[in-house]
């Protein structure tokens, strides 16, 4: 699993860290009520996402390929669109959670931590003839999450280009910040409307910063935990596993009744 190239930030900040052998993620900045007031009552909550994954998926046979398997829409999509999506076992429970962004040319598949080789892996299986290429992008993906009332506000003044509206959940944004190509997702932060945000890599740490000067609050897993808990938001990977039908995690926005069979 990566380490956050933010870590050295987190760290002469004074934030309580994870052992980097468990992940080394924020715990917290040393004021959980502060932290949670900031994504409920005034001000967004900043957490460090840089460790997840990233799959690119390519080719001519790409869409149909992926919409034949996954359990949310694929083909339906265009560019510029995304979704949350699960590649689920013949009995109907769940291998990988991911959040999908279609770039027109490819689409990106966002994992939770660690999980971009397996989950290249569990799609190579159903690959035969199709022409697919899947790639492992994980060390161009660094994002961060905002969440709160100020968050709009927030984004508006870091970002040039940033929308006026959130828009639709997972239907991003391009941007940029002081010249750096950046992705801006609407997509849920702990079961509450939030930001993806997505700037190169080598940038991040100046967009991280950049964002606090703005009024972002840093925070970490347990203001994060207390507030999907009061959203009933499943945490990828500790409550959902291979054991756990969709519903069960409350995953029904990640996948569809309606676009036809699929594994599961």
């Amino acid at each position: 699993m990566l380490t956050s190239p933010l870590r050295p930030v987190h760290y002469s900040a004074g934030a309580r860290l994870q052992p980097e052998d468990a992940g080394g993620s924020v715990i917290t900045y040393g004021d959980v009520p502060g932290e949670y007031d900031a994504a409920v009552k005034a001000g967004a909550l900043l957490l460090d996402r840089t460790t997840r994954g990233l799959v690119s998926v390519s080719g001519a046979d790409t869409r149909d390929f992926l919409h034949r398997i996954l359990a949310n829409d694929v083909k339906g999509l265009e560019a510029g669109q995304g979704n949350r999506n699960l590649l689920l076992t013949g009995k109907g429970k769940v291998v990988h959670v991911f959040d999908v962004a279609d770039l027109g040319a490819g689409l990106l598949l966002s994992t939770e931590p660690g999980e971009a080789a397996a989950l290249m892996e569990a799609l190579d299986v159903y690959l035969f003839a199709e022409d697919v290429q899947l790639a492992d992008e994980t060390e161009a993906h660094a994002p961060l999450e905002l969440v709160g009332p100020d968050a709009q506000r927030i984004v508006q003044q870091t970002l040039d280009g940033a929308p006026e509206e959130r828009g639709p959940e997972h239907a991003f944004h391009l941007a940029t910040f002081r010249g750096a190509a950046t992705k801006l997702t609407p997509m849920p932060v702990a079961g509450r409307p939030g930001w993806r945000i997505e700037t190169e890599p080598d940038r991040v740490g100046e967009l991280w910063a950049a964002l606090v000067e703005k009024g972002a609050r840093p925070g970490g897993l347990v203001a994060f935990d207390s507030l999907r808990s009061e959203t009933v938001t499943a945490a990828i990977g500790r409550d959902v596993s291979q054991d756990v039908y969709p519903q069960e995690a409350r995953l029904d926005d990640a996948f569809s009744l309606e676009k036809g069979c699929y594994i599961g």
